[in-house]
Parts: C-alpha cells; sequence; structure tokens
C-alpha cells in the first residue's frame, strides 16, 4: 500500500463524514474518491472542483444527513449543502448502470429532506418533498419503464400518506395510500409477486385509517375489506416467520371490519 496523507486523521473529523477527503484520490475508508484534500462540503467548493468530485460531495452531504436521521436528529444544513453543491456543479457525468446522474442524487435528497422535516414534527412541510420525489419518479418511469420504480413510487405515495394522517387530514392520507396500491398491484403483476412489503404497509394504514382514523367507508374508493383479505391471504397461503405479525394484524383488523378471512 501507498502512504497517503489524509486532511483529517478518522472519517468522523471529517465536515461529511464519510472519510471521503483524502489527496491521492484514497481515502481513510479504502475507496478511491476524486476529491480534493481541502475540500468540504459546499456550493463554492462543488463548482471548484472536478466535475468527478462533485457526487462525492453532494453523496457525503446526503450521507452526513441520513446518519443524523438515524440519531433523530433532523438534518436541514447537510441537506441545503447537498442541493447547493449540484446546484453549483456546470455538469455531471451522465447516469448509467455504474454511476448516479444528478437525478439520482435529487431523489435522494428529496427523501430525505421530507424524512428530516417529518422527523421535526413538520410534516405538512415534508410533503413537498416528498411530492417532488415522487413527480420525478413518475417521469422516469414514463421515459424508462422499470419495476424498480414502479415499487419506489408506491413507497413515496405510502409516506405521503403517513404525513397526512400526522397532519390531521385522513382523508387525503386515503387518497395517498389508494394511489400507492395501484402501483403496488402494477409491481405484483411485473414481477409475478402474490404481495409485496410495501403493499403490505398500505394496506395496514387503509385500514387503519377508517377503524382509527374516523374515515366511513363510503370514503374509500377501493373495497376495503377486500383489500385488507387479498393481503392476509397472500401472506396465509406462504407463511413466513418474518411476516408474522403483519398477517396477525391483517387478520385482526378484518374481524373488526366484520369481515371473514
Amino acid at each position: 500500500r501507498t502512504a497517503v496523507t489524509c486532511a483529517w486523521p478518522t472519517a468522523k473529523q471529517s465536515p461529511c463524514s464519510t472519510g471521503w477527503k483524502c489527496n491521492s484520490g484514497a481515502s481513510v475508508l479504502g475507496w478511491k474518491r476524486p476529491l480534493l484534500a481541502s475540500q468540504t462540503c459546499s456550493a463554492a467548493n462543488a463548482s471548484a472542483a472536478p466535475i468527478t468530485a462533485v457526487p462525492y460531495t453532494c453523496s457525503g452531504c446526503a450521507a452526513r444527513a441520513a446518519s443524523a436521521l438515524r440519531a433523530g436528529r433532523p438534518a436541514p444544513d447537510s441537506i441545503a449543502d447537498a442541493r447547493q453543491a449540484l446546484s453549483a456543479a456546470r455538469a455531471l457525468p451522465p447516469r448509467d448502470k455504474y454511476n448516479a446522474g444528478a437525478e439520482d442524487y435529487r431523489l435522494l435528497l428529496d427523501g430525505i429532506h421530507a424524512r428530516s422535516l417529518a422527523a421535526a414534527g413538520r410534516t405538512k412541510e415534508a410533503d413537498a418533498p416528498m411530492a417532488a420525489r415522487a413527480k420525478t419518479l413518475a417521469n422516469r418511469h414514463e421515459e424508462q419503464p422499470t419495476h424498480g420504480v414502479v415499487l419506489d413510487l408506491a413507497a413515496a405515495a405510502h409516506q405521503r400518506a403517513e404525513f397526512a394522517r400526522a397532519s390531521g387530514d385522513p382523508t387525503l392520507a386515503v387518497r395517498h395510500v389508494e394511489a400507492g396500491l395501484v402501483h403496488s398491484a402494477a409491481y405484483n403483476e411485473i414481477t409475478g409477486s402474490p404481495v409485496n412489503p410495501v403493499q403490505l404497509r398500505l394496506t395496514l394504514l387503509y385500514a387503519e385509517l377508517h377503524l382509527f382514523g374516523g374515515v366511513p367507508r363510503g370514503a374509500f374508493a377501493q373495497d376495503l375489506a377486500a383489500v385488507v383479505r387479498s393481503a392476509y391471504k397472500a401472506l396465509c397461503d406462504r407463511p413466513s416467520p418474518q411476516r408474522a405479525a403483519e398477517r396477525f394484524v391483517l387478520g385482526l383488523y378484518l374481524t373488526m371490519l366484520g369481515a371473514t378471512p
């Protein structure tokens, strides 16, 4: 190994908490990153650094934001730094199977931004970045449909439903859940899956909005009992210890809805 001099002794002391701050294209984590030794997470450094360095400046700030969220802390400064780094970039390498493009980083940041606002109790504000993420995903799906994007759309709808419920608007939450169920069903059709994890979260929330949220069954576009029964049956047909809790709760909700399993 070639000795490398780093700007920070450890990754934890790096402004981005990633370790991507060493010269000679190396890092204390052992990954090659073409960043300048003096570079920090800022728009100024992003514009001055080589184009190949910009993604790592952005992802470093995103990593710091994600780390704060895992610790239960909102991270608005890290998100703002990352957005500035993207805005300041003159260009980025095109997105391909090996490299993320600017759109990928915006999707990542929109998701982290939404979760950060929700963690701070600002659930109404959290809907805007999640809506932006959903719009970008929808555009991507129109250009190049993939099953992964369909499931991401379902997950974004679930997040927006949770934000609406937390903001005191269960009727809006129902609309988001129903949009997510459509995407989830499309994913199952494409992949041949009987059920998927996002579908289970959507189904549980769908039932809870009626049982505990006060939304009348007449406000539901889909047959609530049929949606819950379908997910419950899929779990019963393929029992798994990992899904035992969800299977139990779905069966309980069916009983509370006055429906037979």
